[in-house]
């Protein structure tokens, strides 16, 4: 496929991304964890936000500081508050067809790369939310960018690129500090792969290594407060942030999970036949590449593929690491990202490389491969919810239903499942339900009849005193009234 066409391809590929996450973004109820980011951080003052007092994961600092300017500018509604996502998806597309387009010598891979790096659900999901996961995404692209033309053409202004974007990944999701390391790791080693034999070694490699050291001092700077008090306060440790079986259990196991997106094209065991054929491939390619590079080999096709490898690799040792010696858990499911699109760029390049007499066939199994993510996306592809956070998906509705049915000059007192109240919370004090009452915490589910309503889980019904009467089922939950209402 010529490079004009690729291209125009590509950009009708974006639009139509951008229109599905504009809309999603517009019409999604807010859920759990953007709607606590809302009420509880994004109304501090920035110093605050800043050093992340009180320290509590929750606050992704940039996110918080770039959603507190669009509230600000902007107003409350969904949107506004999913406002920095969209532009960060806008970016994220952006560096997809600038990567593919590095390898446009090869007519067959730049829309491979594109719909690899574009077309996973659960990662674009993210985009939709007002969280750091899409910014830290959308950086941590344009830094793989950064690193991948500097592995090209040498410049220096390519390896600030690389460090700058990592740094706002990392300032957008404490998460990405595994590829901030793994980054500044595999630049040394690619520093020292690439060396000229005519050039004095100790002053090329000095100089090239001060823009991840001034990089590192200025990550340092940002994030040492906040992420100590994130240690202190054991919230890296939070059971339901993070895994605690095993990095192939807990994180690679629930990256192919979570991109399979529910689906069982396969079967039952879909997730398992996926993996096991997507790792073969992974591992004999990687197995090919650095015997590549061990042998002597500096093009830039394989140095790509082993600065890839790379990343991988070391962020899966330093998750380990960290287990083994802080007791923090491993990354699993929306911590897990961090490895996306780097495992979506690795089957493409892998391709690149294929040896002479496996290269017949690349075009054809390019075009399949393409096929069938944008078949299997498309497939997954819906407004209503997302699904990390499902269970808010009619979060929304409910709340103004319950408004609706309060009679004017009158409030309402409701009850919700604990893991409802942020979102419901945030449309009550955005003033979309101005007829209720603000809701409570509760860790469990009361026995009495203190709420006018109540709105829980289906399987939590026998838990509710039974003065309440179901008055409408909203899916997997249901809205209660109290009988003497």
């Amino acid at each position: 496929m010529k490079a004009p066409k690729t291209l125009t391809i590509q950009f009708i590929l974006s639009i139509f991304l951008l229109i599905y996450v504009g809309i999603k973004i517009s019409y999604l109820s807010m859920t759990i964890d953007e709607s606590s980011t809302f009420l509880s951080w994004a109304s501090k003052p920035i110093n605050e936000i800043i050093f992340n007092i009180p320290a509590h994961g929750n606050n992704h600092i940039f996110n918080t500081l770039l959603m507190k300017a669009s509230v600000a500018l902007f107003g409350n509604s969904e949107f506004a508050v999913r406002l920095p996502n969209f532009l960060a998806f806008m970016l994220y597309l952006f560096f997809s067809i600038k990567i593919s387009q590095i390898f446009k010598a090869k007519q067959h891979l730049p829309l491979l790369i594109f719909v690899a790096l574009n077309f996973q659900p659960y990662k674009v999901d993210f985009f939709c939310f007002g969280r750091g996961y899409g910014l830290a995404l959308a950086f941590m692209l344009g830094s793989m960018y950064g690193l991948l033309r500097w592995i090209e053409m040498d410049k220096k202004e390519y390896s600030i690129l690389a460090f700058g974007f990592a740094i706002l990944a990392v300032y957008s999701n404490f998460v990405w500090l595994n590829y901030f390391v793994a980054l500044g790791t595999t630049f040394t080693l690619l520093i020292l792969i690439k060396k000229d034999p005519s050039v004095r070694f100790y002053q090329n490699f000095t100089s090239k290594l001060f823009i991840p050291f001034f990089a590192t001092i200025i990550l340092f700077v940002l994030v040492y407060i906040p992420l100590q008090g994130l240690h202190d306060s054991g919230d890296l440790q939070i059971a339901g942030h993070w895994g605690n079986k095993g990095f192939w259990q807990d994180t690679y196991y629930s990256l192919f999970k979570s991109g399979i997106y529910g689906m069982k094209f396969l079967g039952q065991y879909t997730v398992e036949i996926v993996m096991g054929l997507v790792s073969l491939f992974y591992f004999l390619g990687g197995i090919y590449v650095l015997i590549k590079i061990l042998s002597g080999n500096k093009l830039p096709a394989f140095l790509i593929a082993f600065f890839i490898l790379m990343i991988i690799i070391l962020m899966a040792i330093s998750t380990i690491l960290q287990h083994a010696l802080f007791g923090t858990g491993f990354l699993e499911y929306r911590t897990a990202l961090v490895f996306t699109p780097f495992l979506g760029l690795l089957f493409p390049v892998l391709v690149n490389i294929l040896p002479e007499n496996l290269r017949w066939n690349n075009k054809y199994l390019c075009l399949l491969v393409t096929l069938l993510l944008m078949a299997h996306s498309l497939k997954t592809f819906q407004l209503d919810y997302t699904r990390k956070w499902s269970q808010d998906k009619d979060t929304k509705k409910m709340i103004l239903f319950v408004n609706e049915q309060t009679p004017e000059g009158k409030t309402t007192k409701l009850g919700v499942h604990w893991s409802f109240m942020p979102a419901t919370n945030f449309y009550i004090s955005t003033n979309r339900a101005p007829r209720v009452d603000k809701v409570k915490w509760d860790q469990e589910i009361r026995k009495d009849t203190f709420y006018d309503y109540y709105y829980i889980y289906k399987k939590d019904k026998l838990k509710i005193n039974k003065d309440y009467q179901l008055i409408k089922s909203f899916g997997a939950n249901q809205l209660y009234k109290r009988k003497n209402n």
